[in-house]
C-alpha cells in the first residue's frame, strides 16, 4: 500500500526536527505552579464545583490569557471562554479545553492539563504569528465533576443552555443548592437552563 506524501520523508532528510519548546514548557509550569499554590487544601489538590478554589483557577487562566493578548469572557455558566481570532471570523470555530474543578484530592492535573495545554498552543501560535482560518475558543469550564452536587457536566449543560431547574435545586453535603452556588461564582442562571 503507498504511503500519502504528507507521510514519507526523503531519505536525506532527518526525521530529528528540534523544536524550540522553552517557552512553552515555561508558559505550562508557570500556570501549573500558580494552579498548585491556590488549590492546595492541606492534603492535596482540592478545586470543588463552583467554589472559590474553582474560581480562583479560573482567574489564574483568565489573566494569563489576557497577558497574552486573547479575549476572554464568562458565559451564562460561569465558565471561561478565551477567544483566538480566526483570519475568517465567520467560519465556526474550533473548540478545545477541559474542566478546572477537580474531585477532592483528585490533583493538579484533574481537568487542568486539558485547559493548560489549550492556552499554551494559542500562546504558540501568538508568539509564532500564526493566524488560523477559523477561530479558536479555549474553554476552561465549570463543575464537570460531579463530586460536590452528585451531577456530571453542569458547565457544559450551562454551556449548552441544558441545564433543568431540577438540577439547580441539587444540594452539596452542607445543603448548598447548585443554582445558589452557581450565582454566587457570576453565573447567569437564568439564561444556563432549559
Amino acid at each position: 500500500m503507498a504511503e500519502s506524501a504528507d507521510m514519507t520523508m526523503p531519505a536525506n532528510q532527518s526525521s530529528n526536527v528540534f523544536v524550540d519548546d522553552a517557552e512553552d514548557r515555561a508558559l505550562a509550569g508557570e500556570l501549573f505552579d500558580a494552579l498548585r499554590t491556590a488549590s492546595f487544601d492541606g492534603v492535596g489538590i482540592t478545586r470543588e464545583s463552583y467554589s472559590e478554589r474553582e474560581s480562583v483557577a479560573l482567574d489564574i487562566v483568565d489573566t494569563k490569557a489576557r497577558e497574552l493578548g486573547l479575549e476572554t469572557h464568562r458565559d451564562a455558566g460561569a465558565n471561561l471562554v478565551v477567544t483566538f481570532a480566526g483570519s475568517e471570523p465567520d467560519l465556526p470555530f474550533l473548540a478545545c479545553g477541559s474542566h478546572l474543578d477537580s474531585v477532592p484530592q483528585g490533583g493538579n492535573f484533574d481537568g487542568a492539563a486539558g485547559v493548560v495545554a489549550g492556552l499554551t498552543v494559542l500562546a504558540r501560535f501568538k508568539r509564532d504569528k500564526i493566524t488560523p482560518r477559523r477561530t479558536i475558543k479555549l474553554f476552561g469550564l465549570r463543575g464537570e465533576e460531579s463530586s460536590r452536587f452528585g451531577k456530571a457536566y453542569m458547565g457544559s449543560l450551562a454551556l449548552f443552555g441544558k441545564l433543568t431547574a431540577e438540577d439547580l435545586r441539587g444540594a452539596d453535603r452542607d445543603g448548598r443548592m447548585l443554582g445558589d452556588c452557581m450565582r454566587d461564582v457570576g453565573a447567569d442562571v437564568a439564561h444556563a437552563i432549559a
